[in-house]
């Protein structure tokens, strides 16, 4: 875990309040840092795990090659509808 998200100046400029380092109040709520860390870390397993069990899903429903295609960020739009139509027959 990061509490600086980028250094790329563009980034930063463009985003300004997502970009900016955390600041933690140490002083007054020396708990909150280390509590809102573990929290980002959970959130991700369990994206991780829901990740997981929906590939698991999807793969058990359609080919590996549409699954590809359903999700690819080449496919155009009209590409995953008929992926979705010939896989869901």
């Amino acid at each position: 875990t990061t509490d600086i998200p980028t250094d790329d100046p563009e980034l930063v400029a463009r985003y300004p309040s997502y970009c900016r380092p955390n600041i933690w109040p140490r002083k007054d709520a020396p708990e909150m840092e280390m509590a809102f860390k573990d929290l980002g870390q959970l959130i991700v397993e369990v994206g991780v795990l829901v990740a997981r069990h929906c590939d698991n899903y999807i793969g058990s429903k359609v080919s590996p090659a549409a699954a590809e295609l359903s999700v690819s960020p080449a496919a155009t739009r009209m590409e995953r509808i008929i992926s979705h139509s010939i896989t869901h027959k």
